[in-house]
C-alpha cells in the first residue's frame, strides 16, 4: 500500500560528462561519485589515447554502479548512462543539443569564471595522456573553451569529480 508520494523537481542545472574511461575500480569510483553529486549524463568518451574499451557489458556495469549510488546518496535523479562516442561523435551531438561543451585542459579559465550560453552544460575529460592535439583542435574549432580545474594534473576520474563538484556549487 502507497501511503504517500513525494514530488522532486528536476535540477535546474544538468551536467554531463563525457570521459575517457579510467582502469579498474577508478571507473566505478568515477561513476558512484558522479551520481551522488546529481550529473544528470555520463558518456564514455573513446579518445586517441585512451585505453580502457567500453563494451555493451561495460555499460551495463555503468548503469548498474550509477543505480546503487543514487539508492545510497538519497538522488532521486538516476544518471543516464549514454552510448560511447568519439571526440567528433560528442562534438557532433553537442552542436545538435542545447548544453553548452567545454573541456578540461590545463589551460584555460575555472568553471567558476565561465559564462555559457546554456543552463546545462557537457564537460569533455581527457585520459591519462591527455587530448591528442587533434582533438584539442576539433574543441577548438567547435568554439568548445578549455577549462582549467587547479593548479595540478589530475587523474580522469578526479578531473570528473572536480567538475561535477564544482557544477553543483555555482
Amino acid at each position: 500500500m502507497v501511503e504517500s508520494i513525494d514530488f522532486t523537481h528536476a535540477p535546474p542545472l544538468k551536467l554531463s560528462i563525457a570521459s575517457a574511461l579510467p582502469k579498474g575500480d577508478r571507473m566505478r569510483t568515477m561513476i558512484d561519485m558522479l551520481a551522488q553529486l546529481g550529473t544528470s549524463r555520463f558518456v564514455p568518451l573513446r579518445c586517441a589515447h585512451s585505453v580502457q574499451k567500453c563494451s555493451t557489458s561495460m555499460l551495463s556495469k555503468l548503469q548498474r554502479y550509477a543505480l546503487e549510488a543514487c539508492k545510497q546518496s538519497n538522488n532521486p535523479w538516476l544518471m543516464h548512462i549514454d552510448q560511447e562516442h568519439s571526440v567528433s561523435e560528442l562534438l557532433e551531438t553537442a552542436g545538435k543539443e542545447e548544453s553548452a561543451l567545454a573541456y578540461a585542459d590545463g589551460m584555460g579559465g575555472s568553471l567558476a569564471d565561465r559564462q555559457f550560453s546554456s543552463h546545462d552544460l557537457c564537460v569533455a575529460i581527457g585520459p591519462e595522456g591527455g587530448f591528442s592535439p587533434d582533438e584539442v583542435t576539433a574543441f577548438a574549432i567547435a568554439q568548445a573553451p578549455a577549462i582549467k580545474l587547479g593548479s595540478t594534473i589530475l587523474r580522469t576520474e578526479t578531473a570528473a569529480v572536480a567538475v561535477a563538484a564544482q557544477w553543483i556549487a555555482r
